[in-house]
């Protein structure tokens, strides 16, 4: 049989598998590079590349560093100076939103919802009927969700692009902050809707639960005395921990600006900090191991990997020129669209990470088939696969605070997600779609 062909099948076969989810990701990631080999599409050295790729080592490092920021304490140290200042519900927008934010740019998303959850509801608690939990857990996930579209090691979408790009000949794999352009705004909306129409939403929405929930506050208050301010100091880990942090992210800035004298990649950087937390004592390699993230290592290795195996044995060319065939009197932008907003809805119901590994190699195959630029589609999936606002699987920050607040008994439901979610959804959307395409021209 022909290789491409037999490529063809292995990703329909790997693509159903990516979308039930009825074998861990990690593994349908995994297998689709033997599954080529034994149909003799490629060899070994042709669909393995994704283990030895600069992103999958960058981003794999910065999960080190991130979970030993939540090992130490410091995440909580952080939370607790917020806790100090946060006495309003416009200050929890303003400044804990924020933070969301960009620790997400940088750490696990999910990681980062997990800590900021009880610190929330414990200001919620501790406001005297001030703040309301329920009314910001919900877009206190969303804004973890958007943080991540900031960089390269914000979200697993990015990084499967960038990998895919840097193993496509002609295309230049995207900066560290380059994301930032889309994500920006994006975060920016964000804020902008948590001020205004989202919060108008979720008093109507959640009435009967926020007054609840401000009573629970007011009586809690009335029987405990209350500290005005909670001392925050960092201890020497943290210290130490929040110098690799540092070390980290002035790497990634500094590394295209010194390119010309001294050449070192972004994987050069995560990975030292990821040793330096070793090594300064923040926690034990034991630690580090069972701490890692060895589900996204696998996850990125392998669907890198296997794009590879797919590009090697003819299956993109294939692909792109049936889609040239069927696609022919459509424009250069509604394909686009077309591609951008498909994996939109799909990572509304299934993995992001499965959801981009999917759509990556086809968008840059029928992209050059059709003779236009594929970057616009590529930091259109990257970005956009991050964007799920609408369902409470969508994301794992939105699984996270599916509670709700301070009344247990009473979760957010699918459909609040649904209401909350689509005006921004909608938005995010229209904001990536019509930006992509005037920051990186379709025309190639």
């Amino acid at each position: 049989m022909d290789p491409a062909v037999t490529g063809l099948i292995l990703m329909l076969v790997i693509l159903i598998l990516y979308a039930t989810e009825v074998i861990p990701l990690a593994v349908t990631a995994i297998i689709g590079s033997p599954l080529m080999i034994w149909c003799q599409a490629c060899t070994w050295s042709q669909c393995n590349g994704g283990y030895n790729a600069d992103a999958t080592w960058m981003v794999f490092s910065m999960c080190m560093v991130g979970a030993c920021v939540f090992d130490c304490g410091l995440a909580d140290t952080i939370g607790a100076a917020l806790q100090n200042i946060c006495d309003s519900e416009r200050k929890v927008a303003l400044i804990v939103f924020p933070v969301v934010m960009i620790m997400s740019a940088f750490l696990n998303n999910s990681a980062t919802t997990a800590t900021f959850k009880p610190i929330l509801e414990s200001v919620s608690k501790a406001s005297n009927g001030k703040i309301s939990a329920r009314k910001f857990l919900m877009p206190m996930a969303f804004a973890a969700g958007a943080g991540g579209m900031l960089t390269l090691a914000g979200s697993t979408p990015q990084v499967i692009v960038n990998g895919m790009m840097a193993d496509t000949e002609g295309l230049t794999p995207f900066g560290f902050f380059e994301f930032a352009l889309v994500g920006g705004p994006v975060c920016i909306i964000l804020l902008i809707g948590v001020l205004t129409f989202m919060n108008v939403m979720a008093e109507k929405m959640f009435a009967k639960e926020i007054a609840e929930e401000r009573q629970i506050s007011r009586d809690f208050c009335a029987q405990h005395a209350v500290a005005e301010k909670k001392e925050v100091k960092m201890d020497a880990k943290q210290k130490k921990c929040a110098f690799c942090m540092a070390f980290a992210i002035v790497g990634f800035i500094v590394q295209s600006y010194v390119q010309d004298y001294l050449k070192f990649s972004l994987s050069t950087v995560a990975l030292t900090a990821g040793m330096l937390t070793v090594i300064l004592g923040c926690w034990s390699l034991k630690t580090l191991y069972l701490e890692s993230d060895w589900n996204t290592f696998f996850v990125l290795a392998g669907s890198i990997s296997f794009a590879g195996g797919l590009d090697k044995a003819g299956t993109g060319k294939l692909i792109a020129d049936w889609a040239v065939a069927q696609l022919g009197d459509a424009s250069a932008f509604v394909i686009y669209a077309t591609f951008v907003v498909l994996a939109i809805v799909m990572t509304q119901i299934m993995s992001n990470t499965a959801a981009t590994a999917m759509m990556t190699p086809i968008a840059i195959y029928v992209a050059g088939g059709m003779g236009f630029s594929p970057v616009p589609i590529l930091m259109g999936l990257a970005v956009g696969c991050s964007a799920a606002f609408m369902t409470p699987v969508g994301t794992p920050p939105n699984t996270i605070v599916l509670s709700g607040g301070l009344i247990p008994d009473r979760p957010y439901t699918f459909m609040d997600y649904v209401k909350l979610g689509t005006p921004f959804q909608v938005i995010a959307t229209v904001a990536v779609v019509m930006l992509c395409p005037v920051l990186y021209p379709l025309a190639m």
